[in-house]
């Protein structure tokens, strides 16, 4: 004889439990109770809807810092680059030998870093999809 299984929803369980749905008489001594309290109470706590200009000066104040702060974020990124530059230019006439070793090492640990953070990333999804 064989044994009847369950369907299983999405949770696993066999059988949902239910509450027992509130009562008419529930909700109405409920409003009853703390109806008045619970209006005032909302009443109260409301925001304030700000006005249409205070809104569009907020978003003209956010883009103006956020236009000022990637502007300093791009000078930033061309004096790194200016400096990186003309030091490897330096170094260069200064001793071809040393301009190439530094060239190795920074391909080599590149190669590194992107083969270790790789691993990761497959040691990661790994765990996930298992």
């Amino acid at each position: 004889m064989k044994k009847q299984i369950p369907e299983r929803d999405n949770m696993g369980l066999s059988e949902k439990k239910k509450k027992p749905a509130d009562s008419p008489e529930q909700s109405e001594e409920f409003m009853e109770m703390l109806g008045d309290s619970l209006q005032s109470w909302d009443s109260r706590i409301e925001p304030p809807v700000p006005h249409l200009i205070e809104l569009e000066q907020l978003v003209t104040r956010h883009k103006e810092q956020t236009g000022r702060r990637l502007w300093l974020d791009l000078f930033k990124l061309w004096l790194l680059g200016i400096l990186v530059i003309g030091g490897m230019v330096l170094l260069f006439n200064w001793n071809i030998y040393a301009f190439w070793f530094l060239q190795i090492f920074a391909v080599t640990g590149a190669i590194l870093f992107f083969t270790f953070l790789s691993r990761k990333d497959r040691e990661a999804k790994s765990k996930w999809t298992t």
